[in-house]
């Protein structure tokens, strides 16, 4: 009997009113009326479009503080993702790049040398980019 009573305190409390809103809409749609009363659609359709103007006139701070907590969500994201870049590379290449660095004496790190290993260098580049025949 109890369990009777929670269902039916859940369908007139939460889900009722929702449940005859879909059958009015389903009643007007079959009788071929509207659904909503042109009048109060008409207001709705006014306030709608004050509504821009009445939140930057009035709430203007609130869009403020949206626009300060997505700059800092970039900036907070553009580390991250930076540090994880940078620890990948680490995890993945230390070896390479050590023994680049510490293994030959006479090793000079410059923009045309690569720290990864790899044959492109700026002279290849420019090269391949700028033949004779471009």
């Amino acid at each position: 009997m109890k369990i009777s009573k929670f269902f039916s305190f859940i369908y007139r409390k939460i889900i009722g009113d929702d449940i005859d809103t879909v059958k009015y809409m389903m009643k007007q749609s079959k009788e071929g009326k509207p659904i909503l009363d042109p009048y109060k659609k008409k207001i709705f359709i006014q306030s709608l479009k004050e509504a821009p103007k009445t939140l930057f006139t009035e709430s203007w701070y609130w869009i403020l503080a949206i626009i300060f907590v997505f700059a800092m969500g970039y900036l907070v994201g553009l580390e991250k993702c930076e540090v994880a870049c940078n620890n990948f590379i680490v995890e993945n290449y230390e070896d390479c790049i050590l023994s680049n660095l510490y293994g030959n004496d006479s090793l000079i790190v410059s923009p045309s040398f690569p720290i990864l290993p790899s044959n492109i260098t700026q002279e290849y580049s420019y090269d391949k980019n700028y033949s004779i025949g471009s």
